[in-house]
Formats: structure tokens, sequence, C-alpha cells
């Protein structure tokens, strides 16, 4: 942000004074920020991916404490179909949907 301020100062200054016309300015401040702006971008995602760190961290270690024990899967009876009666959506004391 300072560099994108900085440039338009210093750049209003020499069109100002006539060493730079008013397009090559233009072009230049387009120019800087194609440069600029991925890196910038790439810093953001930099931070994101540091910061999900963690979390990811904390999902394995969930996931590793399943067990991978199946012996009690075959005690389970297979489920064929799945009945909804008198199915609805409330949240809270408000019902969205009822009766399907």
């Amino acid at each position: 942000m300072v560099v994108n301020q900085g440039a338009w100062v210093v750049g209003g200054f020499f069109v100002l004074k006539g060493r730079l016309s008013l397009g090559e300015f233009i072009g230049l401040r387009q120019l800087a920020m194609y440069i600029t702006y991925p890196i910038t971008n790439m810093k953001h995602s930099y931070t994101d991916i540091l910061s999900s760190k963690k979390l990811v961290n904390n999902l394995v270690a969930t996931i590793n404490q399943v067990p991978a024990d199946t012996a009690n899967m075959e005690k389970c009876k297979k489920i064929n179909t799945i009945e909804l009666v008198d199915f609805g959506i409330s949240g809270g004391e408000q019902k969205y949907i009822t009766k399907i």
C-alpha cells in the first residue's frame, strides 16, 4: 500500500514538472500493478496456509483417533432404505419446511 501511494505521489510530481506525460504515468502504474499485486496476493495466501496448519493438524489427529477395528461393523445390519415421516426443518421456534 505504501508503494502504491508513493508511486502516485512521485508519478504525480513528475507529471506536474513535465518530465513524464500522463499517458506514460498511467502505463507505468499499470506495469507496477501487474508486478506488485501477484506478490501481495502470494503473501496473503502464504499467511492463510500457515494459519490453517493448526486446524489441519487437529483434524488429522481427530481422524487418527478413530479405531481401525472393523469387527464391530460386522454386527450392524445392512440399511436398505431410509424413510422420513413428517419430516421438517426448523430453526429455533420458526419452522421452515414441514410435513414432507
